[in-house]
């Protein structure tokens, strides 16, 4: 099989993304939301097509959905910003209520350098 376009459809993005190619990893540099409450037998193309439409194109699936959760990508800044802004009063999928966040970065590297990390002066020894 071969990789997806970046602009491909959600239905066949959904496909080539998410459990079929290993863990999943959000933080491609598009903009994205992160989806708490997913049922647990949700498809990707589902969870795409709950957000597709008025509100931009799905760029990118990423699902977590037997943990409950799932990151999409967009194309654009101002899809994000039409679902976070209340686009919807709602969001559901498969009778349950989805819980929306914007996606945050949550690298690796912006951790350890945001914590300070004093304890390596002295061999972690107090004086």
């Amino acid at each position: 099989a071969s990789s997806a376009p970046a602009a491909s459809p959600p239905a066949e993005a959904a496909k080539l993304n998410g459990e079929a190619s290993g863990k999943p990893k959000a933080g491609s540099g598009l903009p994205g939301i992160y989806i708490r409450n997913v049922d647990q037998d949700a498809t990707e193309a589902e969870i795409a097509a709950v957000f597709s439409g008025p509100w931009g194109q799905v760029a990118r699936v990423l699902s977590h959905a037997a943990k409950g959760y799932a990151f999409l990508e967009f194309s654009s800044a101002e899809s994000v910003k039409a679902i976070l802004n209340g686009a919807q009063e709602e969001w559901v999928l498969r009778e349950q209520k989805l819980v929306v966040e914007e996606r945050r970065d949550n690298s690796r590297n912006s951790k350890r350098r945001s914590s300070g990390g004093g304890e390596r002066g002295a061999n972690g020894r107090s004086e």
